[in-house]
């Protein structure tokens, strides 16, 4: 297994250095591409704007006007990516471009890349990477990287820490990180709270000792504080760490309405996370 594509969103008005910096060291420690792509809708075939009553040239002027606003935004997101592009030039990377497929989604691009590489909500833009997330979590069938705002450390990846509950998601979550766990140096399997069967967190360390150098298991005590606090904490003990979980156990609109790990982990993660529902 390894990891050969990383698709990259560009956003063309927000300052992403830090994420594309995350993406690009990513790629280089496992020799991959990073692909960049502007995420967009189709705004100009829309038939909203039939309900305008307007005459039918002008309709087609607003269509066209807004396909040139797309455009030109593609173009910007371009250059920003083709910026970053030149500054890893050991990495490979190209851009893809979506003007002429506006009907295809991220979600579709995500589907031919081993790894989507977000922002999280406390970079710049928050409000742009919320949304790709909360789609991409619950849509996607493909992981997806949350950096944090901060530079990626030169040994990143060297630490994995698997946040264990035995559900779908956290088991999938391992599936998609096994790239980076057979690369770590060392892998800490946690579990909060001690409610957690101990025969499966045994037997998932056997499973992934099979992959990786190194393997432990760690019971963290919550202690009245946030789950997700406890596995951001137990992850920046050491530099280089990587966070692996599954996302949204519960119902979405639960977690939602009630809050949970995952949104909790978006919104104050300062260490990268895979994540997968």
């Amino acid at each position: 297994m390894s990891i050969k594509g990383v698709l990259l969103p560009v956003s063309d008005r927000d300052d992403i250095t830090q994420i594309a910096d995350f993406a690009f060291a990513l790629a280089g420690h496992h020799k991959a591409e990073v692909q960049g792509v502007f995420p967009q809708r189709s705004v100009w075939t829309d038939d909203w704007l039939d309900n305008w009553g307007l005459p039918e040239r002008e309709i087609e002027e607003l269509e066209l006007q807004a396909k040139q606003n797309v455009r030109e935004a593609e173009r910007r997101a371009q250059n920003v990516f083709e910026d970053h592009a030149k500054r890893h030039e050991k990495v490979n990377a190209k851009f893809i471009s979506t003007f002429d497929m506006s009907t295809k989604s991220l979600l579709d691009y995500a589907i031919y890349a081993d790894i989507t590489v977000l922002g999280n909500m406390t970079n710049p833009g928050g409000k742009y990477w919320q949304f790709l997330v909360n789609r991409m979590l619950a849509q996607s069938t493909r992981p997806v990287m949350v950096a944090p705002p901060r530079p990626a450390p030169k040994d990143l990846g060297n630490r994995v820490v698997i946040a264990w509950k035995q559900n779908q998601e956290a088991s999938r979550a391992v599936a998609a990180a096994m790239p980076l766990i057979e690369r770590a140096g060392h892998v800490v399997i946690v579990s909060v709270g001690g409610n957690e069967d101990r025969n499966s967190i045994d037997f998932l360390k056997n499973y992934v000792s099979l992959h990786a150098k190194s393997v432990e298991t760690a019971i963290l005590d919550p202690t009245g504080q946030e789950t997700g606090h406890l596995l951001i904490e137990k992850t920046a003990e050491k530099s280089g760490s990587i966070l692996v979980m599954g996302a949204f156990s519960h119902r979405r609109w639960r977690e939602q309405v009630f809050g949970g790990v995952t949104d909790y982990v978006m919104q104050n993660t300062d260490v990268p996370v895979l994540m997968m529902h």
